[in-house]
């Protein structure tokens, strides 16, 4: 049962399985997000002479949402491979926007923003074989350069450098034995990257080779997400298969800080924008979407109104004027949530106090 300090504003179809929400951190559009799609399309759905020795393919595409006074209005999709993760820079690049997405073709796409539109930029192909799916990516900039981190289903794990609207691997190792779910660099440290597919793993990108300086196996199933806190340095938060939430101190990797057990398996979590307000909001997928209060390390806030795997989820960047003038509820925070089969996409509004 969704809880009482939710209130669903709108609901839409996005047409594929949708995996990934994320809301456009710059003004002026931190009233629009990017969703996420992904659809397997079996041998026998493609006609015969696109069969390929019974290969599958994945298609998918990006969708922007923007929130309005009184709608939701869907302003453009692009269609591309399926879509695995995205992430926008949190700052402009050359006076741009720049939303990157990891693709089941081995790709990171870059996309312009502007006008309500994303327009391609650039790619770089991480590799050409087939079933080659970049899985997870993240964004920091280092001595003024834009830096993307990437892992795929080879466990391999990937740093690409933007610059003049170009991407460029300028380094990669193989890190894993399985597919790495996982990857993020540290919010604080842009040299320190973790990842993660049920051995967790911290990297040095300083160092030779590989640089791994710390692995731990304290998750008892594969790792689907890592999140560096950008409020709170020495602050990473892990989720996976076996359900568990986990708070780390980066300087003490012996055990976890604190352990929520939330039901249903991670696939996404993310630290609320603000920085003053102390919640993570997890798409836990079997177990719908729940927000933890970090204060107390409980979960106390529910959100049951999707009927299949609960993958993406995000918290606008909307600040309490801005609710105000767009919303009408300065109190309130704005979150958009997306599941996979039913291909549902909702967008709520959640306080601290019940919205009734």
């Amino acid at each position: 049962m969704t809880s009482e300090n939710f209130k669903t504003l709108y609901v839409s179809d996005t047409g594929n399985n949708a995996d990934s929400v994320e809301w456009c951190p710059i003004s002026p559009y931190k009233n629009s997000f990017a969703c996420g799609t992904y659809h397997l399309i079996e041998s026998n759905e493609k006609p015969d002479e696109e069969n390929d020795n019974n290969a599958c393919t994945r298609s998918g595409g990006v969708i922007i949402y923007t929130i309005c006074k009184d709608r939701l209005e869907k302003n453009c999709r692009v269609d591309c491979p399926a879509v695995l993760d995205m992430k926008w820079c949190n700052e402009k690049v050359n006076d741009d926007i720049v939303l990157a997405v990891a693709n089941a073709s081995g790709e990171v796409v870059t996309y312009t923003f502007k006008n309500y539109i994303l327009k391609f930029l650039s790619k770089c192909s991480i590799k050409t074989q087939k079933d080659y799916l970049i899985l997870a990516l993240d964004w920091t900039k280092k001595n003024d350069e834009n830096l993307i981190c990437c892992s795929d289903s080879k466990g391999n794990i990937s740093i690409i450098k933007f610059l003049n609207n170009t991407l460029t691997i300028i380094k990669e190792w193989n890190g894993h034995s399985l597919e790495a779910w996982a990857v993020c660099f540290d919010s604080f440290q842009n040299n320190i990257i973790y990842s993660d597919e049920g051995v967790f793993k911290m990297w040095d990108t300083r160092k030779d080779n590989s640089g791994e300086i710390m692995t731990s196996k304290t998750h008892g199933a594969g790792v689907t997400v890592l999140n560096s806190n950008p409020f709170d340095e020495f602050s990473l938060v892990s989720g996976g298969y076996d359900e568990n939430v986990f708070f780390w101190d980066t300087r003490n990797w012996k055990s976890p800080l604190k352990t929520i057990t939330a039901g249903g398996g991670l696939w996404r979590l993310k630290w609320h924008p603000s920085g003053k307000q102390k919640f993570l909001l997890a798409a836990c997928i079997y177990g719908g979407f729940q927000i933890y209060d970090l204060s107390s390390y409980k979960s106390i806030s529910e959100y049951k109104e999707h009927e299949s795997m609960a993958y993406g989820a995000d918290w606008s960047y909307l600040n309490q004027k801005e609710m105000e003038e767009l919303l009408g509820c300065s109190q309130s925070s704005l979150i958009a949530t997306c599941s996979f089969y039913d291909r549902k996409l909702c967008v709520s509004t959640w306080s601290q106090n019940s919205n009734k």
